[in-house]
Parts: structure tokens; sequence; C-alpha cells
């Protein structure tokens, strides 16, 4: 069942997720909470897996995820090692290029050490968890789909482990430390339960049948419970910006949403939110490379945050990276088709 009100929303967490990059600006890091969108990706991920999901080798499904991860990973990875090298910071040791290594391979996050899983280019620390909770949750589907009790069982028991241990660390560990900022954000053991929490909001989806006036106060509440989330800055404790707070907003915006209302059609899923929300992984991925060139090796950013004003500078880096996002995506779709000609002949 397609659903065009997740695309736009795709779109939308993607610009938040540059925005809390775009904290280094008075305006952004003053008022938006620095906790990112990234649960809610990998809930709507784990949602529309189960979904989406059909039976299918290992080896097709992984496949088609590394075709679409892979490309432009690799591309940002090379233009992150040009850009330490042109200015100087690339430093030829061992430990330097065992780290490449671990980040082309998408492993990064598996060593337990921040500097070494948000190398090069940070945000690929995102690609490196969601690849692990891809191939955890092809073989929880696999076995679910022919109604094994115990898949049902482990994902339930799973779940909730590894929720209440995270929130657990992220309560007794100080804000600044580091192995608590990795074990609750960046560990992929510690982002398998927002995914697995699709798979079981997806029953929640499948069992229940809300008419569409309630459904659209419901998809109004949620919206305004993100707004909330979006500018909660000054309302939680510090140790709250770590994210397990967002857990609830993000289910009941999905649970909302999951079935579109006119509402929710019109505003979130129009063709041109439709097209943004394609190009969203792509907006993700190129922002970091773009916030680090216009800091770097331009002063564009300085003289708009001074003579204009910093809301503009977050707003030049949202508009280049979508302009460069969708550059990508054409000429790589263009790429595809003439190797398929080619193929063909």
């Amino acid at each position: 069942m397609r659903n065009n009100t997740f695309q736009g929303f795709r779109i939308i967490f993607a610009i938040g997720v540059v925005l809390s990059h775009c904290a280094f600006l008075p305006v952004i890091g003053a008022y938006l909470s620095p906790l990112s969108n990234v649960c809610f990706f990998f809930m709507l991920s784990g949602f529309l897996l189960r979904l989406t999901f059909k039976e299918q080798s290992f080896l097709t499904f992984i496949r088609k995820k590394l075709f679409r991860i892979w490309p432009l990973h690799l591309l940002m990875l090379l233009a992150m090692v040009v850009v330490k090298v042109v200015s100087g910071t690339f430093d030829i040791t061992t430990t330097n290029f065992f780290t490449l290594f671990a980040h082309i391979f998408l492993i990064q996050t598996w060593i337990p050490n921040i500097d070494v899983a948000t190398a090069y280019y940070t945000i690929s620390w995102f690609l490196s968890s969601l690849l692990f909770c891809f191939i955890v949750g092809y073989f929880l589907l696999k076995y679910i789909a022919r109604e094994k009790k115990w898949a049902k069982l482990l994902l339930y028991v799973l779940t909730g482990l590894l929720i209440t241990i995270k929130i657990i660390i992220a309560i007794i560990l100080p804000n600044d430390n580091k192995w608590g900022y990795y074990l609750v954000y960046l560990c992929p053991l510690a982002c398998l339960p927002d995914f697995l929490l699709g798979f079981i909001l997806f029953e929640a989806f499948k069992k229940t049948n809300i008419p569409e006036k309630t459904r659209v106060i419901f998809q109004i509440v949620s919206l305004c419970l993100i707004a909330f989330m979006f500018f909660s800055k000054h309302w939680l404790p510090i140790n709250f910006s770590r994210g397990f707070y967002t857990i609830p907003f993000n289910l009941f915006l999905i649970y909302s949403f999951s079935k579109e209302t006119k509402m929710s059609s019109s505003i979130f899923g129009n063709k041109i939110m439709v097209f943004l929300g394609i190009v969203s992984f792509e907006v993700y991925l190129v922002h970091d490379l773009i916030i680090t060139g216009l800091k770097k090796y331009t002063s564009i950013l300085d003289w708009l945050s001074n003579n204009v004003h910093p809301s503009v500078c977050a707003l030049l880096i949202v508009i280049v990276s979508v302009i460069i996002a969708v550059s990508y995506h054409f000429a790589f779709n263009l790429l595809i088709g003439l190797f398929k000609k080619k193929q063909k002949y």
C-alpha cells in the first residue's frame, strides 16, 4: 500500500537533521533542539519494511539496500577524503586507513569510538546502523511471515530490553560523556529498538481502523507534538537531548499518518513533497559536505550572519543541499538509464 504522506515527512525530517547540524549558528543553537530526528527515520524504515516485506533471498534483499546506499555514500566519502587531503588534515597512519576501511564497508559504528564512528563525514554512522537494522529486520520478518511464534516473542522481548537499557544509560551518564553518547545514540544496538518499534507499530496499524475525522484530529495533535519536540530545548533536562523521549512522539506521528486522509494527502503527499521526499536521502547525505565547504572555504556564512541574519545561513545550507541532492538524483538516474540501454545492445 503506497503512502505518499511519508515521502513528505521524509524531507521535513531530513531538513530537521540539516538544521540540527547548524547549531553553530546562534539562532538555531539557541532554539532548535539538538536532539536528532534520526529516531523517526529508524522507526519509519522499520514500519515500511514490515509493510512492504516480500519473501526473497537475503542476497537479493541486501543488494537492493546497498544499491540505494553505497554509491552516494562512497562519493561523499571520497569527497571528504579529498577535502582532508587538500586542507592537509589527512594523516597517513594505520589507524586512519583502518577507519577509512570501516567507513567504506559501513561497519564504523561497531567500533566503540566516537571519533571513528563519525570520522570523514559525520552522518555516515546512520548508514552503518541502518544497514545492521535491515539485516536483523530481514531475518525477523522472514520467520514472522512463516508464523513462527518465537520470532514475535523475540521481537517484543528484544525491543523492550534494548529500550530499557538505552533509557537507563541516557539517564545515568552525563550528557557530555562519550561512552553515553556512543551507547545511546551511535551504537547499532541503540538504534535497533527504534527500528523494531516500527515493526510493532505495524501490528497496531493492521488491527485498528479509525474513522477519517478522528484520524485527522490525531494527525493535527501529532503535528503539534512534533513541533514541540523540535523546539523543546529549554523545557527538558539536558540528558534527554540524546533522543529516547522522542519515541512516543514519533510513534504517534507515524501511526496517525499510517493511513492517508484528504488533509495529509494535499499537504504532505502532493507531487512536490513526494519528489522532495524521494531525494531526502540525498539531502541527508550531502549536507555535511555542504556545511564543511561553506564554513571552511568561503566567508559567506559569516557575512550573512553578521550583515543579514543567522537564520539565512541555515536557509542557504538547506537550499544548496536540496539543489545538489536533486542534481545527483537526476545524474545518477541518467547514468543508470544509459547503462541499461547499453546492456540491451
